[in-house]
């Protein structure tokens, strides 16, 4: 089984990469399935030369059944006023029912979007919790406690201790997969973190980002992409 997520961010070399590894599935004992949004960019089996054959199912929004158990499931007893106004409010968007069944908030108060809603619970947190979620969100989806220990040393606007994580776990979680890693349960918590950040903090976070990478590079050469793109972040053209 290969397992692509996001693929409308693949720039064109992955794009054709995962072209050349599908136009031979059907002579190997593989299956691939890939996940994206519905927007330009990235690869989609459809376009391109040659085009891949490919069964696509389009994720609709949950019915309306289906979304008032959601948020029975998630908010527990309710008034039924209430769950209509969820329901009407998330357009079947399940990580939106879920926040929102969870919220409490009035009808009148509810979030016009998930985005708004997870940028009001990050704002609720304590300032160095705060701060150490939009520091940890430059570094991506995923990334290592290690490497953001580094970058942030010596940072006392962020939390450091060794609970911290454990009071962000409804943003973050520990990664399976990879010793000391850590991911976002979201990618729309990363964002909503990310454009937290003042564009002054994102230049000075990239450039440290781009700097313990390089340090921490036996060749630069093979950090290449990700030094790129954290210096041009920072604004240090030259170096990206």
């Amino acid at each position: 089984l290969l397992l692509f997520e996001d693929v409308h961010w693949m720039d064109e070399a992955s794009s054709d990469l995962l072209r050349h590894l599908a136009s031979q599935i059907s002579s190997r004992p593989w299956f691939a399935c890939a996940t994206r949004r519905s927007i330009a960019g990235g690869f989609s089996a459809a376009d391109g030369v040659p085009p891949v054959p490919a069964l696509t199912l389009a994720l609709e929004p949950l019915p309306a059944v289906d979304a008032r158990e959601l948020v029975a499931a998630a908010g527990g007893d309710l008034p039924d006023e209430e769950v209509e106004a969820i329901t009407a409010r998330a357009g079947g968007n399940p990580l939106f029912l879920r926040e929102l069944a969870g919220a409490g908030a009035e009808p009148e108060e509810l979030p016009e979007s998930v985005e708004a809603m997870v940028a009001a619970k990050i704002d609720r947190l304590d300032p160095a919790d705060r701060a150490l979620l939009r520091w940890a969100s430059v570094l991506g989806v995923a990334f290592s406690g290690d490497l953001l220990s580094e970058v942030l040393r010596e940072d006392p606007t962020a939390a450091a201790d060794s609970e911290a994580w454990d009071r962000l776990a409804e943003f973050v979680e520990r990664d399976p997969q990879v010793a000391g890693g850590f991911r976002f349960r979201h990618a729309l918590i990363r964002d909503s973190a990310y454009e937290g950040l003042s564009f002054a903090r994102r230049r000075e976070l990239h450039a440290r980002v781009g700097a313990v990478y390089e340090a921490l590079a036996a060749d630069p050469e093979e950090s290449a992409e990700l030094l790129s793109l954290h210096f041009l972040r920072a604004e240090s053209y030259d170096k990206a």
